[in-house]
């Protein structure tokens, strides 16, 4: 399973997995540093919970939906724009979902991989 979402060997996983880690990393800390200081002056942070919500998505599971879909999600919107619309809401929350899981297969499998190569 790992070999089909991340690469073949175990440094092309790393090569793979490593850029997408750390950006997973530095949203974290600034999602982290964001809700103590919302919850600090009370204000809500839900624009930057959107922005890594996108970022998230982007970062994991971009391939995929590039393997997957290609040219032809564009298509979608061509016919009708509101069937396009809510084919796009959809499928951003089912993309969330797979990308989450996604993310955490490959956090989880980053560390394995560190902690096999000392």
């Amino acid at each position: 399973m790992f070999t089909r979402l991340f690469g073949h060997t175990n440094q092309e996983q790393l090569r793979y997995l490593q850029p997408r880690v750390i950006i997973t990393a530095i949203w974290l800390i600034v999602i982290i540093v964001v809700l103590v200081t919302a919850s600090i002056t009370r204000n809500e942070p839900m624009m930057l919970i959107i922005a890594l919500y996108f970022v998230i998505v982007v970062t994991w599971v971009w391939n995929l939906l590039k393997g997957l879909f290609g040219a032809a999600l564009g298509g979608w919107f061509f016919g009708s724009i509101v069937v396009g619309i809510v084919i796009a809401l959809f499928g951003g929350i089912i993309l969330g979902m797979i990308a989450l899981f996604i993310a955490a297969l490959g956090i989880l499998r980053y560390v394995y991989l560190m902690l096999s190569m000392r």
